[in-house]
């Protein structure tokens, strides 16, 4: 499972590639998840960070336009590494 954090104010987030929109965690959902991720989708928990709220709204956008359209986790991170490294640095 692949979550997002915005390290300048410390939230975290998910890609959902089905309705291509960046959905919002609070602790109690990420505890939850953590605590069951191996039930699932078998894949472990990976955390990709973006520095700031800039970072994260030119990602939205991305999100936005479908560009992860219905792609497994493992895909998502693998596009985002070759295609939008410049987001992570």
């Amino acid at each position: 499972m692949l979550f997002f954090k915005n390290d300048e104010k410390g939230t975290y987030f998910l890609v959902d590639p089905v309705h291509n929109k960046v959905v919002h965690l609070r602790n109690p959902e990420i505890n939850t998840l953590q605590k069951f991720a191996h039930i699932i989708d078998g894949e472990p928990l990976t955390t990709m960070h973006l520095p700031n709220l800039k970072t994260v709204q030119a990602f939205r956008k991305i999100v936005e336009k479908g560009t992860f359209h219905n792609l497994p986790s493992s895909k998502i991170k693998s596009t985002i590494e070759d295609d939008y490294p410049e987001l992570f640095i």
